[in-house]
């Protein structure tokens, strides 16, 4: 049995989806089950504070790119939640991993065989699936395709027209992101796609967060979000909104400011119709209140 790890002592911030998959060798599903664990300092966790380390044993099944291990595969995993604080793929949580960067380890249970998706990758990528339909291996082999094939724009702009993966979008946007010199025009496109999802914006405005822009873009692309915020009515889509003009005020002008002040004011009461409406009303209105200030 060959063993990996999912990460150095002392690991960086977590990579993009798109990151992952193009340094990978390899992905593929399989079943993972614990098999020990044991008690680590802070010294020897990659979060800074005491935690649990996990043997975990993977026994593959498909490859989704690449090819699988031939026989099971050892990897240690690091968490900081203990058992009884670890929840298993699939239950229900808040805000909803709709971007799925939960690691596995911190889904992991004694006496659990859960389906998983490994993409080797250094540190190691492990993510617990939804089975029997979930989307998140089949968004890996496109951004994988995009990869390979050194995918244009007119192509991964037709992909992720036909998907409502929140990963698949990221990463697509992520890619063009990379060469485009309209980042405004480039985020209005992806915020028209017609399957367009709460999760796949907050992907989106978490980039447009990273990518340094200067005060004309900024303006454009306050612009851009603005209309798409007067036109949403997804919660995760609102908090995205919202953050990204709470963390850019005082760039993007007086004129701008006193619209999304417009827009704020329509959405602080929103309710929502959803087992976890209570909850988003709460997260909107919370970050909405920052606009009174």
């Amino acid at each position: 049995m060959s063993r990996r790890s999912a990460g150095p002592r002392r690991t960086p911030a977590a990579r993009s989806w798109l990151d992952a998959v193009e340094s990978a060798s390899a992905a593929f599903v399989g079943t993972a089950h614990l098999v020990d664990e044991r008690p680590v300092p802070a010294d020897e966790t990659p979060f800074r504070g005491d935690g649990f380390a996990l043997d975990v044993e993977v026994v593959p099944d498909q490859p989704v790119f690449g090819a699988a291990p031939d026989a099971p595969l050892a990897v240690d995993l690091v968490t900081a939640r203990p058992p009884d604080r670890r929840e298993p793929p699939g239950a229900p949580r808040f805000p909803p991993d709709t971007l799925r960067e939960v690691p596995y380890a911190d889904q992991a249970l004694p006496g659990a065989d859960d389906p998983v998706l490994v993409v080797a990758t250094d540190p190691l990528v492990v993510r617990g699936l939804l089975l029997p339909d979930d989307g998140l291996p089949a968004a890996v082999a496109t951004i994988r395709r995009w990869i390979d094939e050194r995918a244009d724009d007119a192509t991964v702009l037709r992909d992720v027209a036909t998907t409502t993966s929140p990963v698949t979008v990221t990463a697509g946007f992520e890619l063009l992101l990379r060469t485009t010199r309209d980042v405004a025009g480039l985020t209005e496109r992806f915020l028209r796609l017609p399957n367009l999802t709460g999760g796949a914006v907050r992907g989106i405005v978490a980039l447009l967060h990273a990518r340094p822009l200067t005060d004309p873009e900024t303006v454009d692309v306050a612009t851009r979000l603005l209309g798409a915020l007067a036109d949403t009515h997804d919660p995760e889509a609102l908090v995205a909104y919202l953050g990204w003009f709470d963390a850019h005020r005082g760039r993007y002008g007086d004129d701008v400011a006193v619209r999304v002040r417009v827009q704020v004011a329509r959405v602080i009461d929103r309710t929502f119709d959803r087992p976890d409406g209570d909850a988003w009303h709460q997260e909107v209105a919370r970050y909405a209140e920052q606009f009174s200030t």
